[in-house]
């Protein structure tokens, strides 16, 4: 995640592009005069005269200048309109907390080898894509929420607690946004409020026990943390618990409201490499910040470079200016 990962042109002062209708009412204006010339030169009969006169005709090039001055010309407008390139750099700071869904329901295996399986790997390579100064925490839920690793620079220490999630019974979704909204209130960057904050929170069921969920949204509304969430599994998948196979759809609905609710975004990820995706775009959106970068000064020295080559071609073919 180095050097700029997007951009687009804006304009700091767009009014002054009006005037490029100028510039075009004196290209037309050029066209019209030269097309009046070849009339004249057509009534002209003695042909033979005109080669006599005129051995070495300029034919295209006598036009050349003239389209070189009105490119510049049109440079020094949009200079004059205060471009600036609007690109995306890579953050440089920013604190993220995973909170991984670890009830019954994720030892299913219609994500193979199994939804929890998966989920590490591919919490995994999500830290790979951050930058080592991100802050990332880690907090496991199932009935209960406990924050296993506070945010942290470490990612190695957080990769190794990836490998340490297992299996408990029942699932607390605002357990696990209350717990993963302490672990960002206690980060070293909590005060500052240029750093972006965000819970990340993948989840294959409902919320059956601990708080409700509609609460810890308010509350992580309220602090200004998104809670980005993702529905993991397939609306088909089954678990097998007790020797009685059980649905274990994902409570799409809810993480849906969460995300809506907090700021976040709703992701839906049936299969590993969906779950690799929604990790990916969420590097995309925290991992970098909009800056505006101005050019106008590489504008003007490229109309410069225009008026000068526009001027030396005049001279040497035709010695004059245009």
């Amino acid at each position: 995640m180095t050097g700029l990962l997007a951009m687009s042109l804006v304009f700091g002062a767009p009014g002054w592009l009006a005037a490029l209708a100028a510039v075009a009412g004196l290209g037309l204006a050029y066209v019209w005069v030269q097309r009046r010339r070849a009339k004249y030169a057509v009534r002209f009969t003695n042909l033979d005269l005109v080669d006599v006169v005129m051995p070495d005709r300029p034919d295209w090039r006598r036009h050349l200048p003239p389209v070189v001055v009105l490119v510049a010309l049109v440079a020094m407008v949009v200079a004059l309109a205060q471009p600036m390139l609007a690109v995306e750099r890579p953050r440089e700071l920013a604190t993220i907390v995973l909170a991984i869904d670890v009830s019954p329901s994720m030892q299913a295996t219609d994500v193979p080898p199994s939804r929890l399986a998966q989920a590490r790997e591919a919490a995994d390579r999500f830290l790979a894509l951050l930058p080592d100064t991100f802050d990332v925490g880690l907090v496991s839920f199932a009935g209960t929420a406990e924050v296993l690793v506070p945010p942290t620079q470490e990612h190695t220490v957080v990769r190794a607690s990836l490998g340490t999630l297992d299996y408990r019974s029942e699932t607390a979704i605002g357990e696990a946004i209350h717990a993963s909204l302490e672990a960002v209130e206690a980060s070293g960057t909590a005060d500052d409020e240029t750093v972006p904050r965000q819970i990340l929170l993948l989840s294959d069921g409902a919320s059956t026990v601990g708080r409700p969920a509609e609460e810890a949204m308010q509350v992580a509304g309220e602090a200004g943390v998104p809670v980005s969430t993702i529905a993991y599994g397939t609306p088909d998948g089954t678990v097998e618990l007790g020797g009685t196979v059980v649905p274990a759809a994902p409570d799409e609905d809810i993480l849906q409201q969460i995300a809506e609710e907090t700021g976040g975004r709703f992701y839906r990820a049936a299969t590993g490499e969906q779950l690799e995706a929604a990790y990916e775009h969420v590097t995309a959106t925290i991992g970098t910040v909009p800056v505006r970068v101005d050019v106008t000064r590489w504008v003007l020295a490229a109309a410069l470079v225009l008026v000068l080559v526009g001027g030396a071609l005049s001279v040497r073919w035709f010695g004059r200016l245009p």
